[in-house]
């Protein structure tokens, strides 16, 4: 981390045009890279890119009207399937090994999909959308297993605790709230920000949320407390994402200041 330089940049053969950002997720064994490129007019596009040869490849492409772009992308923790969901309601599961090999397709969202997150243990997949309604679907069964109405706003950010039992949701309601990841039933309201909450956060040992907002601040919760145990300023602009690194001991943030900061946690 002392050293800090690009080592290695990825393109598509066909620049975006659209001016929209790009969801991009990094699967757990650092290997590959997914993301969503709009191409030409029409072209929402799902890419994978091997980040050691550098090859990229079309997993397959969502329906790009102007308005139906992709907002969501993850990894199951086998880093087999490529889940994508954006603002044509649906979320497509894709094999992360063949081009354009489409393994389902998960329906019933009223509204444009904002998040994804996959369980730990590579079960559930829950999904969360613009009218502040969050989903629960069998990755097996490819069906869905409850609907929760979690907002009367959207949902901007999902997250699961390391063990698969607990959710945290940030929302454009301002809070972030914990659920029962099996039951579904809201544990509490761990607080607020000032603004949308757009990216949540587990602590590796599972004992720590964090949390980014509009209000350009990242607040730190406790679990066992349930309470904000720390606020970090610095970000000039809202901050679009936060993250932790594997030991738990570094928060990574970005925002629309332009800036990634790392913030030591102890």
């Amino acid at each position: 981390m002392n050293e800090k330089r690009i080592v290695n940049e990825f393109s598509s053969e066909k620049r975006s045009s659209s001016g929209y950002p790009a969801p991009l997720v990094i699967n757990p064994t650092g290997e590959f890279i997914a993301s969503a490129m709009i191409e030409d007019i029409d072209q929402n596009f799902v890419k994978l890119w091997n980040v050691n040869t550098k090859q990229v490849k079309d997993l397959g492409e969502h329906l790009w009207n102007g308005l139906h772009r992709v907002r969501a992308i993850a990894f199951t923790p086998d880093s087999k399937i490529v889940a994508s969901g954006g603002g044509d309601k649906t979320i497509q599961l894709w094999d992360a090994k063949e081009e354009r090999l489409e393994l389902g397709k998960l329906t019933g969202h009223s509204s444009e999909v904002r998040c994804l997150v996959i369980s730990p243990d590579g079960e559930i997949l829950v999904s969360g959308d613009g009218h502040g309604v969050i989903k629960f679907w069998n990755l097996r069964t490819k069906r869905e297993i409850r609907s929760i109405q979690a907002s009367s706003l959207p949902v901007r950010s999902l997250a699961f605790s390391p063990d698969s039992q607990m959710l945290v949701s940030g929302s454009d309601d301002y809070s972030i709230k914990l659920w029962n990841a099996k039951t579904g039933r809201e544990n509490c309201t761990l607080g607020q920000h000032s603004a949308s909450v757009n990216s949540v956060a587990f602590s590796p040992d599972g004992e720590i949320i964090v949390s980014g907002s509009d209000d350009c601040k990242i607040q730190i919760w406790q679990l066992k407390s349930q309470s904000a145990i720390s606020v970090l300023s610095g970000h000039t602009s809202a901050i679009t994402s936060v993250a932790f690194s594997p030991d738990g001991k570094t928060i990574v943030s970005g925002s629309k200041d332009c800036t990634v900061r790392l913030w030591q946690h102890i």
